[in-house]
């Protein structure tokens, strides 16, 4: 026996017992070990048929009671099985031939950066062609799922395929005015690779990369083995940004003119200093004042107007800069009403008090 398992697999040849055969065990034995063939004749020589019947066929014929017993047993076992292989039929359908995504299939979660400063110069147009690329790459088996992302994250639809439908995502999709938040993009994306039944599992991650939005690079977030590409679409260059952030009005009397001053809080939101900003005052379509500044980097202003006259009609002022790539926050709108500034005359006796 230590033979015939030891030259099983190495030879091409049958292998047959022909030595130590006495009983149905020792066949049972001489198959397991590898054997082709067990040589019984002399045991059935010497014992007859019945000395290598099995230990059931021998208990089957001392007690057929028991026997039957066991035998319905084994059909009770059967029928539930047959149950569970029904109900289980769907299932592995998909996992067999007719579910082979399930055996190569990715599970794809496209993240694409929503927010403000997307909509400096291309990046928009640049980031939607990448996650177009990504859409692109899908293969027979795989399915994704397009989330914008700001300080929220929301999916566009379900997990599909389908290659037009999540064009037509994109092509519906704009920049918000939200700030960046890579965790609420992450968060979501965790939510749905985790629950996924596909094997591979991939997050493109598609921003211009600010960094007040935190670490893009959480992987500890995801689940282990999911790949993560990050594709940066500010070009690696921190586009210049002056924004007029706010205005005030301040309204008062010279002689019997009613005038009002508007002061504007100008900031530089980009990575290097700006230099000699030219800031507007525009009223009723006219640019009447022009004022230079230096801001710094990350810095914040104010100026001062010099006061406009108010008539009797309201005025629609704007305080503007020069255009750069963000151009929504390059202007800030403002109406001045008249009829703001009452004027009042203080009556009093002589001598006496008002």
């Amino acid at each position: 026996m230590m033979w015939i398992a030891l030259l099983r697999g190495r030879v091409k040849a049958s292998l047959a017992a022909t030595r130590g055969v006495e009983s149905a065990a020792e066949v049972v034995k001489y198959l397991l070990a590898g054997a082709d063939a067990v040589m019984t004749t002399s045991a059935l020589l010497r014992h007859g048929p019945v000395g290598l019947l099995p230990p059931l066929a021998r208990v089957a014929a001392r007690n057929p009671d028991r026997f039957l017993r066991a035998q319905l047993l084994a059909l009770r076992v059967g029928v539930v099985a047959l149950i569970v292989s029904a109900f289980a039929r769907p299932l592995l359908d998909r996992l067999g031939a007719g579910g082979g995504a399930f055996a190569t299939g990715r599970e794809v979660v496209v993240l694409l950066d929503d927010s403000y400063s997307m909509r400096y110069g291309d990046r928009w147009e640049r980031a939607v062609a990448a996650a177009g690329r990504a859409v692109d790459g899908l293969g027979p088996n795989d399915r994704a799922t397009i989330v914008l992302f700001d300080a929220r994250a929301r999916a566009l639809g379900q997990a599909t395929g389908d290659r037009a439908a999540l064009h037509a995502e994109l092509a519906g999709a704009r920049p918000g005015f939200g700030t960046t938040r890579y965790a609420a993009g992450l968060e979501l994306a965790r939510d749905m690779v985790l629950h996924s039944t596909l094997p591979r599992r991939e997050v493109v991650l598609i921003s211009d990369f600010q960094r007040s939005g935190g670490r893009a690079d959480e992987r500890a977030a995801l689940p282990s083995g999911t790949a993560v590409h990050a594709i940066d679409v500010s070009g690696g260059v921190k586009g210049d940004n002056v924004a007029v952030v706010g205005a005030l009005v301040e309204r008062s009397t010279r002689g019997n003119r009613d005038q009002a001053t508007v002061t504007a809080r100008v900031a530089n939101h980009g990575g290097r200093p700006a230099r000699s900003v030219a800031i507007e005052l525009v009223a009723d379509g006219r640019t009447t004042q022009t004022l230079h500044m230096d801001i710094a980097a990350g810095a914040d202003r104010t100026v001062t107007f010099q006061p406009l006259p108010v008539a009797n009609r309201s005025v629609r002022v704007i305080v503007r800069t020069a255009g750069d790539g963000l151009a929504a926050d390059d202007a800030y709108h403002l109406v001045i009403a008249p009829g703001d500034v009452l004027h009042g005359t203080v009556v009093g006796a002589p001598g006496g008090r008002a």
